[in-house]
């Protein structure tokens, strides 16, 4: 337990940011009280004034276009984002997202293993998109249990089959 220095309440140490100058390893402020604080020293004066310049300087105006949906779908935002997939860093990112994802659903991954198998072997042949006909096109599992049964979606239907319907 610990005592905020700004509202004199005693608190659990998990209710502090991590400070490593700090008694304990936290701030002296709890989260909220922090919160506050900065809030109120970014809408008044000088902490504004620093906030517009920091807003201002190009690695910050370029994450916040990165972010941006409308901007990621540019063809300078698809361009900066291929640029950054085959960067060191990007790889590294995308190899443990796929890490992450392949622990947290091993099942998923498995019925996608043997869809992908079968496929290179011949067992399992794509078909057109079941909506559009489209040649390019997903295998898309309704059930993981049934790796072998999959429905041929283009892209776009393949997003749309997901915002639809949220089984899977």
């Amino acid at each position: 337990m610990k005592t905020c220095s700004a509202c004199g309440i005693e608190k659990d140490i998990g209710e502090f940011y991590k400070q490593k100058a700090g008694k304990f390893g936290v701030g002296g402020s709890c989260k909220t009280c922090k919160s506050l604080a900065t809030r109120e020293y970014r809408s008044h004066g000088i902490g504004k004034a620093k906030q517009k310049a920091y807003d201002q300087q190009d690695h910050v105006k370029a994450k916040k276009r990165v972010s941006s949906n409308a901007y990621s779908k540019t063809e300078e935002g698809d361009k900066i984002r291929r640029a950054y997939r085959k960067s060191d860093v990007g790889k590294a990112s995308t190899a443990a997202s796929v890490q992450r994802d392949r622990e947290a659903h091993p099942e998923k991954h498995r019925a996608r293993q043997i869809a992908y198998n079968a496929r290179r072997r011949g067992d399992l042949i794509a078909k057109p998109c079941e909506e559009c006909g489209e040649e390019k096109v997903h295998a898309h599992h309704c059930d993981y249990s049934k790796p072998m049964e999959v429905m041929w979606l283009c892209n776009d239907h393949h997003s749309a089959w997901h915002k639809t319907n949220n089984m899977c």
